[in-house]
């Protein structure tokens, strides 16, 4: 059996530029009578991408706390694992192999290769992956599968040799046993009618004999190729998870072209590899490819059936095309497999909450919370959601309890801010639509609310000014064009408003509040006709809204066309369970018309509504109601 050598010369360390940091190693394999190019390679890899690896390690352990990242992963590990196993894992995962030069001869398969890595990006990286008990799984996972698989292909060359010893026995022993059978049907031949009894004996003797041994020979033979074929494929599976490993640093650099290939490749290596087609599948969800995504998942299911992780993406490709009831389902069964995944109940969670079940996605949110009590963005949801029930102290605790988790949680300030502001504290309000601005400067959302802010204020040229910087980064953001024509209407600038309703309505042509404040922009220019137009477009998008019916009676009242704007109000008054403006209006336009007693009536029912006018006229005049 040939032996494995190393070149021991090492390229240590080299700088490309201050913060990059370059490891560079050779390795020569010594390829056997059963070695490929192929299967050469792989094992030249494979040995030389170790040798990185663990050099990655050594210098990553002198330059970075590990005690740290052990007390983040906390009873994950077992102590003291994590700098000796865990540290080459998750390298595996985020750093690039890249092959400087390789050769091969035929008998030797040499192969030179680089890591280079920036320390601040991969102790970014780290961080991150050893808050999430699913990616560190996973990378210990592949990593597993490469030990096992490289313990494998040891074995099987040991076994190679031994049968290929076997074999070559096998071979002489048949090449004899053939000799002995030759010389025995000579013999035979020879021999007299009266001397063949003899001689048919030890025909048969070596025909059975040469028969034995041909069959251990062939038994030998197919050993060899069955051995043969379980190298290749051990092979393979070794190069898939070094093409898997490239796949997830794509994925992790949102390079998702690349990260398709490489797990592509995977695939081709090792069909049955449930976590390549789950990965593949994330890799199409990032490209919102959903229909490709979710037959990967179903294949990763089909591959391992108690697969949490490709249940939980399934359903978020399904939620994320709106099959709510499907996305509920393949969570539900996520959380069967596995009762203690938080990002389940956590996604479970959101369905319920965007289905207008606040109570249940309170309790799912709280349960996400209990299994992972550092879950920024269930804290941020459980936030949201009472916001929703008006429990706005809970909602102030669960943003707060967020942005302590995680600082630079630009969404929470933001989320933490429109609380403040339904308080009517703009100024705290203000100030923390500023921080998610500061940690996020692309924050359209937070510029818009703190457009809003500064508009309750009566500040409308900073809301304008904030409200257009929403429209630089989100030209399509309609409702953003709806406040900025609220802040012109405001200012009294009706063209520039009417301008910016129209392009909210340009955006989305259903948008029955963006007809309704551009018919109401048209009506304070005097043209009622297109203020009519406006509110009864209004009306057919949503044919319940009071607030449509009072602004086209208004319209109708200042035509001068009294039974219309009377049959508004009326409608008004019927959608509507607090309708003291519909009231008051409709006794104006009954008293117009002689209709004093009904006209008294209507203000009366305005006054017990709560109409300060009306019950000021009231007063004024000495009626009760």
């Amino acid at each position: 059996m040939k032996r494995l050598w190393l070149i021991l010369f090492i390229l240590f360390s080299s700088f490309l530029f201050a913060d990059e940091k370059t490891f560079i190693r050779e390795y020569t394999y010594q390829a056997s009578d059963y070695d490929s190019k192929v299967t050469s390679r792989a094992n030249a890899l494979e040995q030389v991408k170790r040798l990185l690896l663990e050099e990655v390690s050594v210098y990553m352990q002198s330059e970075f706390e590990m005690k740290d990242w052990e007390e983040q992963i906390g009873d994950k590990i077992v102590s003291g694992e994590f700098a000796e196993q865990r540290i080459l894992s998750i390298t595996a995962g985020i750093t690039e192999t890249k092959i400087l030069e390789e050769k091969w001869t035929g008998v030797e398969y040499w192969i030179k290769a680089e890591i280079t890595l920036d320390p601040d990006d991969i102790k970014s990286k780290i961080d991150d992956i050893v808050k999430n008990k699913e990616k560190l799984k996973e990378l210990a996972d592949v990593k597993k599968k490469a030990d096992n698989a490289f313990a494998e292909i040891k074995r099987l060359k040991k076994e190679l040799a031994e049968a290929k010893s076997d074999a070559g026995k096998a071979t002489a022993e048949k090449e004899a046993a053939n000799k002995k059978l030759t010389a025995a049907k000579k013999a035979f031949a020879e021999k007299t009618a009266d001397d063949k009894a003899e001689a048919e004996k030890m025909l048969a003797a070596a025909k059975k004999a040469a028969a034995d041994i041909t069959a251990a020979a062939k038994k030998a033979e197919d050993e060899q190729l069955r051995l043969t074929k379980a190298y290749n494929k051990e092979t393979d599976v070794l190069s898939a998870t070094d093409w898997f490993n490239k796949g997830y640093n794509a994925n992790e650099n949102k390079e998702y072209d690349k990260a398709i290939s490489f797990y592509l490749r995977v695939i081709e290596l090792d069909p049955d590899y449930a976590m390549a087609y789950n990965n593949l599948g994330l890799a199409y969800a990032k490209q919102d490819n959903l229909t490709k995504a979710i037959e990967l998942f179903e294949k990763a299911i089909e591959l391992e059936p108690d697969d949490a992780k490709a249940y939980f993406n399934l359903g978020l490709a399904y939620d994320k095309q709106g099959n709510t009831i499907k996305a509920i389902q393949l969570y539900e069964k996520a959380i069967e497999i596995d009762p203690d995944n938080a990002n389940a109940y956590y996604n479970l969670g959101l369905v319920y909450g965007n289905q207008g079940n606040t109570t249940k996605a309170i309790e799912l949110f709280e349960k996400a919370i209990e299994l992972d009590p550092d879950h920024a963005n269930a804290y941020n949801n459980l936030g949201i959601a009472y916001d929703k029930q008006g429990n706005l102290t809970k909602a102030i605790q669960s943003f707060e309890k967020a942005i302590e988790i995680d600082p630079d949680y630009a969404k929470a300030y933001n989320n933490l801010g429109n609380v403040y502001e339904a308080q009517g504290n703009y100024p705290k309000a203000i100030q923390l639509y500023v921080k998610s601005i500061e940690l996020d400067p692309d924050h359209a959302n937070a510029y818009n609310n703190l457009g809003l802010a500064y508009k309750n204020q009566g500040n409308l040229t900073k809301a304008i000014e904030l409200f257009e910087k929403v429209i630089q980064l989100e030209p399509d953001y309609a409702n953003a064009n709806i406040n900025l024509g609220n802040a012109y209407m405001n200012q009294g600038n009706l063209t520039k408003a009417i301008q910016s309703y129209e392009k909210a309505i340009e955006l989305n042509p259903d948008y029955a509040n963006a007809y309704n404040n551009l018919g109401l922009a048209y009506k304070n220019q005097g043209n009622l006709t297109k203020a009519i137009e406006l509110f009864e477009k209004v009306i057919q998008l949503e044919p319940d809204d009071a607030n449509a019916n009072i602004n086209l009676g208004n319209a109708y009242m200042n035509q001068g066309n009294l039974t219309k704007a009377i049959q508004s109000y009326d409608k008004s008054i019927e959608l509507s369970t607090y309708a003291a403006d519909a009231y008051w209006n409709r006794s104006i336009a009954k008293e117009s018309l002689g209709d004093e007693s009904g006209g008294m009536e209507d203000i009366k029912k305005a006054a017990r509504l709560g109409h300060k006018g009306a019950q000021d006229w009231l007063k004024k005049n000495g009626y009760e109601w």
